[in-house]
This record gives C-alpha cells, structure tokens and sequence, in this order.
C-alpha cells in the first residue's frame, strides 16, 4: 500500500473512485476527502464529521482552537463553513443536490451544521464549475503582479458578494487600499512584538520535511531548504514585525483587489462567511487568479473598528485577503487523513491525540 504522504496523498482523489453504486454513506465519506481540503487558521483544521444513515454531522473540533489570535474562535467557525462549501461543489458535481442545515440542533455548541444528500439531474452548474478548482486552491503569499483586474473578472466576482446573514465587499480603490495597507501593517507589528502570539504561530509552523498532517509548511512562508528546520525557532525568538510590516504594507496597496467578508459574530454568519469565502476563492482559482490571507486588522480588536469605520460597515469585518495575478503555487499544505476527522460511534478517532496535545497548548498560549 502506498505510504501516506501528508502534503501529496490527500490532495489526489481519484475521481473516479466515487462509489456511484455504493452505500449513502460510503459516497458522504468520499465526499468529505474534497471538505477536508479547505482552508484553516494555521491549518488547524478544526473540524469533525460523524456519518448517519441520511447524511453527516460537521462538529467544531475546539481543540484545535487559536487562543491568542483566535479567542472567539471566528475563524475557526469560518473555517468550517470553507469546509461545508467544498462538501457542496463535490456534491454537485457527481450530481447530488447537498442540504446543509447550520447549527441543527439546539444546546449543542459542538454541531455546527449537518449535510443530506439526494440524487438530482438539476445540481448548481456554477458550483460544479468549481469542482477542480478544489485540489487547485493554495494560499499563495509571495509578490503578486502590480495588475488590475479585467472588468470581465470584476463582474464575475462581484456576483459572489451577496449573501443573507454575511456579504463581501470587493476595494479597488487605492486610496481606501492603502488606508488598509496602514492597517495591515500596524497589525504586524502589534501581533509580532506580542510573544505569544509568536509562541502560538511558531507552534504551528512546521519544516519542510515534516510528516505531520497540520500546520503550515515553512515553504508556505518561503523558507527554503534546511533553514525551515529553524523557522519555528526564529519566530519565537525574534519581533520580525518590522520587515513583515513594510512587505504586508506593499502587498495590500498594490493588490489588484483587498477583499473583505463581512457579517454579524454569530455562528449562523460565520458559517455563511466562511462558504461565501470559500466560493469566492474557488472562482478566483478557477478563473488564474491568486490569494493570501491579510488578517491583521481583523485579529486586533482596535483595528477591527478602524476597519469597519474605513468600509462604511454596518456589520463586522471576518476575514481580509488579497488577490491578483501571480505564479501559482503548487506546494499545498498537508492533511490530516480523513479518518483522523471521523467520528464513530463510542469510538473519537484520535481524541486521545487531541487532548494530549492540542489542549494542552491551548492551556498554554489562553490569556489569563
């Protein structure tokens, strides 16, 4: 049997595996290898699934949780609305329609929303547009090129922006993006002079060898060769904010667009945001675009209201990326394996792992 390959395995299923005769539950199983794929905080990956006989559970995995950057896990929820969104385009695309119900049942803070499935010849032909944009989707944090968008790749984003309980606001106007770039920047030097913000980045930060199926590959950083083996080291030790700072403030001024999702903190909008990110950055992907995550100003407080006051919001600023044209990047981050996710019955797959190690640094990096 082949040998699992964190940064490699997961990201090539086989197509034509789907079990298309098979068991409800055995096609929801292939279907959560395309959910697993999605986008997370540091690439925790904070999320759980348990199968029933008409669908599946998606639970938060809180111990999997940001204290320091992440305190009331929003992103952490968006998270797991990236996930939920890629479980509806891979739906589609083998041409099953995909109910999804946010926070199903009540006093549950764990279930965040279950999924059915029915066979149907009528699937959302926009979502199975953005089916290989899957296992194409990378965070891509290097230079991208100083280059507007086409006004044909404006209009087909600008569709996306609209939601119910969330919604997206697309900037390119470079006077308001380089009042964000300021934002950006001072992020940095606020979240890098705090050390455990550093302490809780580093213990997340992983070489380039490394088997482990979570965290962010040094080359997601561009740390190159046997210096990754000391990139853990040097963002514990040293405030790189200033260096950091002046990049982060040139990326989001010459962005071709800022992009910001915005909604109310409610699980309910998060999750929303967290699918209206996700379909966004598949069409981008889908369409050569690149994206990199610019947070900053959404992770400290302050400048969160600053934002907010900068885009005229009447809701709260979730996440904040660039896009724009750039060399892809095609060194994806690893995976844990879907059975590490499953939950079965009386049977938490590595909850034993999780305690051990993920509460533990949560005990450690939690403000007191």
């Amino acid at each position: 049997m082949k040998k699992y390959d964190p940064k490699v395995t997961p990201w090539q299923v086989a197509e034509q595996d789907f079990p298309k005769d098979g068991a409800l539950a055995e096609k929801f199983k292939f279907l959560l290898r395309y959910a697993i794929l999605a986008p997370s905080g540091h690439n925790t990956q904070p999320w759980k699934f348990k199968l029933q006989p008409d669908g599946v559970f998606i639970y938060a995995d809180y111990t999997g949780r940001l204290p320091v950057v992440d305190p009331d896990d929003r992103e952490l929820v968006i998270s797991i609305g990236a996930a939920i969104m890629n479980l509806r385009v891979a739906a589609a695309h083998f041409g099953y329609a995909c109910a999804v119900q946010h926070q199903p049942k009540a006093n549950t803070p764990e279930l965040l929303a279950s999924a059915r499935l029915s066979e149907s010849s009528q699937t959302d032909t926009e979502l199975k547009k953005l089916f290989p944009a899957i296992v194409q989707r990378h965070t891509n944090r290097i230079a991208y090129e100083v280059r507007s968008l086409a006004e044909g790749e404006l209009k087909r984003l600008q569709k996306l922006t609209t939601g119910q309980k969330a919604a997206i606001r697309i900037v390119t106007d470079k006077t308001i993006q380089t009042s964000i770039a300021e934002l950006v920047s001072q992020g940095d030097h606020i979240q890098m002079s705090d050390p455990t913000f550093r302490q809780e980045l580093a213990s997340w930060v992983r070489s380039n060898w490394a088997l482990r199926g979570d965290g962010i590959a040094a080359y997601g950083f561009g740390i190159p060769g046997i210096i990754s083996w000391m990139g853990p080291w040097f963002m514990r030790t040293f405030d790189l904010g200033k260096p950091q700072a002046k990049k982060d403030y040139q990326f989001a001024k010459e962005a071709a667009a800022l992009i910001i999702v915005h909604g109310e903190d409610t699980k309910e909008s998060l999750l929303e945001a967290g699918e209206m990110f996700e379909r966004f950055v598949l069409t981008s992907t889908s369409m050569g675009l690149q994206y990199a995550f610019l947070n900053q100003p959404v992770e400290v407080r302050d400048l969160r209201t600053r934002l907010r006051t900068i885009l005229g919001l009447a809701d709260l600023p979730q996440l904040l990326f660039r896009i724009g044209h750039a060399e892809p990047q095609k060194r994806a981050m690893p995976r844990r394996p879907l059975n590490a996710v499953l939950i079965e019955d009386g049977n938490p797959n590595n909850q034993k792992y999780d305690l051990n190690i993920n509460m533990i640094k949560n005990i450690i990096f939690r403000r007191i």
